[in-house]
């Protein structure tokens, strides 16, 4: 997005991580570059044939088909990773070490806080967030995103797992806005418009999958290591609120219809949604 403020020095656009890109985007170029590459595409859309679709036709507003969109992870082609997946590799992969329990990926925090944290100096030196990227209002150089691999990676030699921009994952849940509750996709890492609070590894984004913005881009996985490796089932939370805030889980396996998105009825209790995690 060169349009947005003038770049650092130094700097090259087409190092920079790719935004403005939505979940239907992501599984498009997943399967476009399975294709190309002599690899099993990963990713069906009912009625789609990802060889022959353009960009121009992949959906920038809901569509229920794309939402629905089925992964066959035994698939040796590029996806989206699943949480557990991501934070695996931006924790260092070592659930002994003590980067395991790092807030960001390569270092730990300077202080305990929460997402509403601004800033963190041990941050500013492993990934681009809002308190190191310029600012908006007045156009500074530096504002927005930054070519890849400018900032320190983590103990595996992965960069920019906290900042830049948003990761879209494939797990997911439900939010609510004024038209009530929706389906929502999760995003990883925080961006260059976040706080540090939301950089942390624990933190979860969602949104709509036809969501697009410059905060959001994608980072590319492959199973290359056989079913066993990967995820095998969904852990779903059915959320209930009352003064006991009580939480019933269910399991299902992949392949198989997740629950509708339609609230069930529970008397005295209010429900809240969905959170879909790999298990």
């Amino acid at each position: 997005n060169s349009n947005v403020v003038p770049i650092v020095p130094g700097e090259s656009y087409t190092l920079r991580p790719v935004e403005n890109i939505n979940y239907y985007h992501a599984i498009t170029f997943c399967n476009k570059l399975s294709l190309k590459l002599g690899y099993e595409p990963c990713y069906t859309v009912e009625g789609i044939d990802f060889a022959t679709i353009t960009y121009d036709e992949i959906p920038t507003e809901e569509n229920k088909a794309w939402t629905s969109a089925k992964v066959d992870i035994t698939k040796n082609g590029y996806r989206l990773p699943f949480i557990k997946e991501w934070e695996f590799v931006a924790r260092g992969g070592d659930n002994e070490a003590d980067e395991w329990i790092y807030a960001f990926a390569g270092t730990p925090s300077i202080t305990t806080f929460g997402d509403e944290y601004e800033t963190d100096s041990n941050l500013d030196n492993y990934g681009w967030y809002y308190y190191n990227c310029g600012n908006i209002e007045t156009g500074n150089v530096g504002y927005g995103t930054h070519e890849v691999g400018t900032r320190l990676p983590n103990s595996l030699g992965f960069y920019d797992m906290s900042g830049n921009v948003w990761e879209w994952c494939e797990d997911y849940g439900s939010l609510s806005d004024d038209n009530g509750i929706y389906l929502a996709r999760y995003c990883k890492g925080g961006s260059f418009y976040s706080n540090a609070g939301y950089s942390c590894l624990s933190y979860n984004a969602g949104e709509k999958s036809f969501s697009c913005y410059t905060t959001q881009g994608i980072r590319l996985v492959r199973s290359i290591c056989g079913a066993d490796f990967v995820p095998t089932e969904y852990e779903i939370s059915l959320l209930w609120q009352d003064t006991n805030e009580t939480t019933e889980k269910i399991t299902v396996n992949f392949g198989e219809d997740l629950p509708n998105i339609t609230p069930p009825t529970k008397p005295g209790y209010t429900f809240t949604g969905y959170n879909i995690f790999s298990n």
